[in-house]
C-alpha cells in the first residue's frame, strides 16, 4: 500500500508519513486477525511480540506504541506532537505524530479500526499525495476524505489532529514560487476551527520544501556562486495584519537534496480573521526568492502554543 499507493519518498516529513501508513495498515490489519476493537490499548503496540526477554526485564513490551509513542515501555520513544517535530530526526522518530492521530481518529470513531478509520486513510493515500507531501498536507487529505464519509467522521479526523497540536482548519495554501510565476505566497487564515481567539497566543508553523520532482541541486539559479552550496538559506518574514508577532523574521536553511525544514512564529491574533503573508528571500543577498527559478512549496498551519 505504502510503496504502490502513496508513492512517498522516504526522507523528511514525507518518509515519516511512508513509515506512519505502513503502520497503520499493519495495525489495522493485525487488530483484524485478533478481532479487538480500537479501544483496545493493545492493539496499537507495533513490534510487541518480537520484544526479548532482556528488553522485557527492562519494562519494554513494544518497539512503538501508536496511542502513546512516547511512553516509558517503548524501546523506540516518538514525539507525540507536532510542535516536537524534529526535521533533524530519523523517519521512524516522527512517524509517531501521524500514527498517534490515526490511533486517536480510531478510538474518535469508536467500534472497530478496519470498519472505517483505515478506509479514510486509505483514501487520502490514494487521492493523488505529492512525493514530498508534508503533515499538513497529509492531514488536509486524511479531513478531506473524512468528509466524504460524513460530519461525525469529519470532525473524529480533525479532532484527531488537534491533538498532536495541528490544525488543519486552514485552507490549501501550497504555492509555487518562481521567476516565471512571479507569485507571492500568502498563508490565509479565514474560518479557522476552532476559531482563533483574539488575545491568545498560537504557533505558526511554517513548512518549506521543494516542489515535488524538483531539488535545489538541479535548480537553475540566476547566481552560479550557488551551484556548490549544500544548502540553500532563506529568510522567511511573516507580515500581513490583524496580528502581533514576536519574532517577524527567521532564517532556514533548506537543503539541497530537496528536504523541506520546519519554522515556527508565536503569534497572537488582535483579529478574527488576521491575514498572514508569508515571504521568501535568499538571506545572503535580500533578493526575493521569486526572481530565482526555484520551485518552492509552503504550507502553513497553526498548532497549540
Amino acid at each position: 500500500m505504502t510503496q504502490h499507493e502513496s508513492g512517498l519518498l522516504y526522507e523528511g516529513q514525507s518518509g515519516a508519513l511512508n513509515e506512519s501508513i505502513s503502520d497503520c495498515f499493519g495495525a489495522a490489519f493485525a487488530q483484524w486477525l485478533a478481532k479487538k476493537p480500537a479501544s483496545d490499548a493493545g492493539g496499537w503496540l507495533i513490534g510487541a511480540g518480537i520484544m526479548g526477554p532482556e528488553a522485557k526485564a527492562k519494562g519494554f513490551n513494544c518497539l512503538r506504541d501508536m496511542v502513546n509513542p512516547s511512553a516509558p515501555h517503548c524501546l523506540s520513544p516518538q514525539p507525540v506532537s507536532y510542535k516536537d517535530f524534529d526535521p533533524t530526526a530519523d523517519v521512524h522518530d516522527n512517524s509517531g505524530i501521524p500514527n498517534r492521530a490515526f490511533a486517536l481518529f480510531a478510538q474518535n470513531l469508536g467500534g472497530n479500526t478496519y470498519d472505517m478509520a483505515i478506509k479514510v486513510w486509505h483514501d487520502a493515500c490514494v487521492s493523488g499525495l505529492p512525493s514530498r507531501a508534508t503533515f499538513v498536507e497529509f492531514a488536509q487529505a486524511t479531513v478531506a476524505a473524512a468528509q466524504k464519509k460524513g460530519p461525525a467522521v469529519a470532525k473524529a479526523a480533525t479532532d484527531a489532529w488537534h491533538s498532536v497540536d495541528l490544525s488543519v482548519g486552514l485552507p490549501d495554501n501550497v504555492q509555487a514560487v518562481s521567476s516565471r510565476g512571479r507569485r507571492h505566497v500568502n498563508a490565509w487564515i479565514e474560518g479557522h476551527e476552532p476559531p482563533l481567539e483574539t488575545g491568545r497566543t498560537y504557533r505558526l508553523a511554517v513548512n518549506i520544501g521543494m516542489v515535488s520532482g524538483h531539488s535545489l541541486a538541479s535548480a537553475p539559479f540566476a547566481e552560479p556562486d550557488f551551484e556548490g552550496e549544500e544548502s540553500l538559506e532563506l529568510l522567511v518574514v511573516l507580515g500581513g495584519h490583524g496580528f502581533l508577532v514576536k519574532k517577524r523574521q527567521q532564517t532556514l536553511k533548506l537543503p539541497r537534496t530537496g528536504d523541506s525544514g520546519v519554522i515556527y512564529f508565536e503569534i497572537t491574533p488582535v483579529l478574527p480573521t488576521p491575514l498572514l503573508r508569508i515571504s521568501l528571500y535568499l538571506a545572503s543577498e535580500l533578493t526575493l526568492l521569486e526572481e530565482f527559478a526555484v520551485p518552492v512549496k509552503v504550507a502553513a498551519a497553526i498548532v497549540v502554543a
